[in-house]
Formats: structure tokens, sequence, C-alpha cells
């Protein structure tokens, strides 16, 4: 039987696994579609490579894998969001997963928001523009924390 405490751990949990799906797969839109700001973002990220900067052709090709690569993460993350809220009971491995995929997306959202002080080359805007993309890895984050407490539950 689910308790409502539990109901409202699942509830909470489904909804921001899903919504850092969403946040995904709007990021991987606008990455595919070439957006100038993204681009600029990448290439200048880009110019501590050993080799320098690469060209704004393979920067602009990059930008569009990684943005293809974020939206079949974020379509990952709503299955198995809708996993959660549609199985009354998940397997240890099905939990183990849904968590490393949080884990994955925590990271990989800070990575990118830290990019933005890196490619800024200045600590000012660049920390305001890792502050704007805090709810990236933020909403993952309230989801793994949910999950891990309602196991200990």
């Amino acid at each position: 039987m689910i308790t409502k405490d539990r109901l409202q751990f699942r509830w909470l949990a489904t909804i921001t696994t899903m919504g850092a799906g969403l946040a995904f797969i709007g990021h991987g839109a606008l990455a595919t579609q070439k957006d100038l700001e993204w681009v600029s973002l990448f290439a200048r990220a880009l110019r501590f490579l050993p080799n320098g900067t690469p060209s704004y052709s393979t920067v602009e090709n990059l930008t569009q894998y990684v943005g293809i690569a974020d939206m079949l993460f974020g379509a990952t993350l709503i299955l198995f969001g809708l996993a959660l809220c549609m199985r009354p009971s998940l397997s240890r491995a099905t939990m183990r997963t849904i968590s490393v995929l949080l884990g994955v997306a925590i990271f990989w959202q800070i990575m990118t928001s830290l990019a933005f002080i890196i490619a800024d080359g200045a600590l000012q805007p660049g920390v305001w523009h890792f502050l704007e993309r805090s709810p990236s890895f933020l909403l993952p984050m309230v989801a793994l924390f949910t999950l891990l407490w309602r196991e200990k539950k």
C-alpha cells in the first residue's frame, strides 16, 4: 500500500524529473537550430583547447550534435519520469538507473552553466549567467534528493 507521504514524494520526483527532461529538450532544440548565442558560447569555451579554437563551422556542427544528444537525454528523463508515476513500485535497478541519470543531468547542467563563466572571461557577467541557469541543475537535484529521501523511508 502506498501511503500519502510516499505518493507526494513520487509526484514531486515525477514532476521534477520530467521538468529536467523538458529543460534538456528545450536547450537541445536551441542548440540544433545553431542559435548564435549557443554557438558563440561554445566557441569561447573551447578557446582553451591545446590546438586553439576550432573553426566556426566545426563549432556549429559540434553544437548541433550536442543539441541532439541533449534532446535524446531529455526524452529519456521524461520516459523514466513517466515510469515513476505509472508504476506502484519500481525495482532497485530502475531506481538506481534513474538516480544515475539524474546525477549525470546535474553534472552536465553545472558544467554547461560554468561554461558561461569560462566563456565570458570575467567573473561578474559569468556568475550572473551561472545563477540565471541554476534552475537547470536544481530541478534534477530536487528530483534526485526526493528519490533518495523516498528510498530511505
